[in-house]
């Protein structure tokens, strides 16, 4: 059993989803595994998936597309981690973003989530300076039903 299941929707992300897996499989937290769920893609993302699931922590499951949410819950479907995480197929984590993630949650048992900021990037790959930062100190529930704190994972 697996610590983490990340699931990876992906449809018609050819051009990211490579970059996206190889940092996933680079986590120095190693007790997960990676659910992609291919959205009925017409390009090459099935192609790259299946390459990736010779990996004995990839798995890969194709649909007919359902849209993000719809992947997203096949993929938490199918998780057999204690807890799941969620990655785009044009996202990218820091080596490190899991074993944070894990620490924290074990540090904390009764917060029952963890999340994080994002920096963004543009198509080429370089960061623009801009990011995400979710509301990490003092979230309550009357404040998770009147904003999203959490952003976009």
């Amino acid at each position: 059993m697996y610590f983490a299941s990340i699931i990876v929707p992906a449809y018609n992300v050819a051009a990211t989803m490579e970059e996206t897996l190889d940092a996933l499989l680079a986590q120095t937290y190693e007790n997960f595994d990676i659910i992609i769920v291919d959205d009925g893609s017409s390009d090459d993302t099935n192609d790259i998936a299946t390459r990736y699931a010779l990996d004995p922590r990839v798995r890969l499951i194709r649909q007919t597309n359902r849209g993000l949410a719809g992947a997203r819950n096949t993929g938490i479907l199918a998780a057999q981690g204690d807890i799941v995480g969620f990655c785009d197929a044009d996202d990218i984590w820091v080596p490190e973003k899991l074993a944070r993630h894990a620490a924290h949650l074990a540090a904390k048992p009764q917060v029952g989530i963890s999340y994080s900021g994002s920096a963004l990037m543009n198509d080429a790959g370089q960061l623009t300076g801009q990011a995400q930062r979710p509301k990490l100190t003092g979230v309550t529930a009357a404040g998770i039903f009147k904003r999203n704190p959490i952003g976009n994972g």
